[in-house]
This record gives C-alpha cells, sequence and structure tokens, in this order.
C-alpha cells in the first residue's frame, strides 16, 4: 500500500513565514515613520525658534505705542413720530474714541518713526447682546456727538451717515504739514493728531414709545434708563488692529481690544446719568510691534 504523503505542514510553515516578513516589513516603516514626524517636528520648532528669535530682534526697542485713550459713551434716539406729547424712538448708543500715539519723536522725527501710510483692519465685535455693532472713522471736531445726531429720518441721508462706515479697511492720509480736514481720516507724519473713531450700537430698541411729558425727553444716555434698557446687554468689546508702515518701509501692528464703558462699580456713575466717560494714560499701554 502506497503511504500518504502530507504537504499541509510545510504550507502552515511558509504562512507563518510570511507574516513574520510582514510584521517585520510594518515595524520598519513603523520606525521609519517615526523617526520622519520626530525629525520633521524638530525642523518646525527650530524654524519657530528662529521666527521668535528674528521677531525679538525686530522689537528689542519699542518704536510706536499708544499712550493714551480717552473715550466718551452716551445715547440717543432717533424720531420715528414728531407728535408731542407722544415719542416713538428707536434708541442707540455710542462711544467716542480718541487714542494718542506715541513715537518717540520728542527729540527729532526720523525715518523709523515717522509715519508713511496706516490703515484699520479686522474689526470685531465680541458678546454685545443687544443692536447692530458698526465702527466709523470720527471727525474730532464733533467728539462727544453721535454721527446719528445729523440724521434725519424724513431725508433718509443714511448713505452720508455710512460714508466712514470701516467695512473692511479704513486707510489714512498721510499729511506732513498743513491744516488737516478732519471730515475725512487724515493723521500727520509726526502722530500728534489722535486717531478718532465712533462705535455705534443702533437700533437696541425700536419703537420706543415714551408718553410721560411729567418728564423733559433728553436725548442722552438717560434715555437708556427711561426706556428700560439693561447695560449689560450692551456690554461688550470691540477690537481692531492698526498697522504702520514708516518710512523705512518697516511695518507695525497693535491689536486695541476695548471695553466698551458704561458704568464705574466703584463710584456708581454709568451711562444713566447721561454719559460716561473713561481714560486711562500709561507709557506703552497698547505696544506696536514691528512684523516686517
Amino acid at each position: 500500500m502506497r503511504k500518504q504523503q502530507t504537504v499541509i505542514i510545510n504550507g502552515n510553515k511558509n504562512y507563518v513565514s510570511r507574516w513574520k516578513i510582514l510584521a517585520v516589513v510594518l515595524m520598519i516603516a513603523v520606525i521609519v515613520i517615526n523617526v520622519y514626524y520626530r525629525v520633521k517636528i524638530k525642523i518646525i520648532n527650530d524654524e519657530f525658534a528662529e521666527q521668535i528669535n528674528e521677531y525679538a530682534k525686530l522689537n528689542q526697542t519699542t518704536i510706536f505705542s499708544i499712550d493714551g485713550i480717552y473715550m466718551y459713551s452716551s445715547a440717543g434716539a432717533l424720531d420715528n413720530i414728531d407728535v408731542n406729547p407722544v415719542w416713538n424712538l428707536n434708541l442707540y448708543q455710542f462711544t467716542d474714541i480718541a487714542m494718542y500715539i506715541n513715537n518717540r519723536s520728542d527729540e527729532e522725527l526720523t525715518y523709523e518713526n515717522s509715519i508713511r501710510s496706516m490703515y484699520i483692519s479686522d474689526v470685531k465685535f465680541n458678546n454685545v447682546k443687544l443692536g447692530e455693532q458698526s465702527l466709523h472713522y470720527k471727525n474730532v471736531n464733533d467728539f462727544g456727538k453721535s454721527i446719528y445726531s445729523e440724521y434725519s429720518v424724513e431725508e433718509n441721508n443714511l448713505e452720508e451717515l455710512n460714508k466712514n462706515k470701516i467695512d473692511d479697511k479704513l486707510e489714512y492720509i498721510i499729511l506732513n504739514d498743513g491744516i488737516i480736514d478732519y471730515s475725512q481720516p487724515i493723521i500727520y507724519t509726526d502722530a500728534s493728531t489722535p486717531i478718532s473713531l465712533e462705535y455705534m450700537n443702533n437700533a437696541i430698541q425700536t419703537n420706543e414709545i415714551i408718553s410721560d411729558t411729567t418728564q423733559e425727553v433728553v436725548y442722552d444716555g438717560s434715555l437708556l434708563r427711561r426706556a428700560g434698557v439693561n447695560l449689560q446687554d450692551l456690554a461688550g468689546s470691540i477690537s481692531f488692529n492698526i498697522t504702520i508702515i514708516n518710512n523705512l518701509k518697516q511695518e507695525f501692528v497693535a491689536t486695541v481690544n476695548l471695553n466698551i464703558p458704561l458704568e464705574d462699580s466703584v463710584t456708581g456713575k454709568t451711562i444713566y446719568d447721561g454719559k460716561y466717560v473713561y481714560k486711562i494714560n500709561a507709557e506703552n499701554l497698547i505696544k506696536f510691534y514691528r512684523i516686517k
């Protein structure tokens, strides 16, 4: 009788050998990938460290900074119906902002500390619960008076009202000397004029009826109290970037983040009193950092 031959054992051995080879290949691949990413991370870290080092070299001294901020907050209304003794009002709140740049030019104005071009960009409004927010260039001669004070519902001159609204970028005209026309965004090259802006929060309440004729209707922050507007619903912040390019074509950027000033928890003063003023002065309050 012929003996049976068994080939399954050899087949199992070949099967196990293939799995061993595959496992070794996978292990080598994992090691190679791991080494690759370690090298890549090191290169990225080295490049980042070099960027930080270069950035630090560019900012060893401060050339431009905002050293003073003055903010004036109040409110007002647009008349829907001009019939007394009932007032039908659309309420708004505004804050005028003046910022003063220090360019270290007390002794000498140089190519480094003089302004060649300047613009405001990246405007954001944060955590304001009521109204429609916008930021505008402000004629410094009208500081403390809302841009809406010249607006007429009957004339519907919104185009004129919004001509200085900052939708994307507000570019300034740079003036070496002469008389400034403050109706448009202009600044002297020596930074001797303030940056003047107006934050507007429109349509806080629309068609607000005030029928109490025993008290005079004053178009200021006291309207917010009479209309029952909660100041916490108007609180929040505004942020934007200011970019300056000097006459050496070096680029500096400052990120401005301002809380909307409505009340002082220490003194008890609020915008309900008609207006609320906030000011702060300090060296290097907001620094411009050179990026190029």
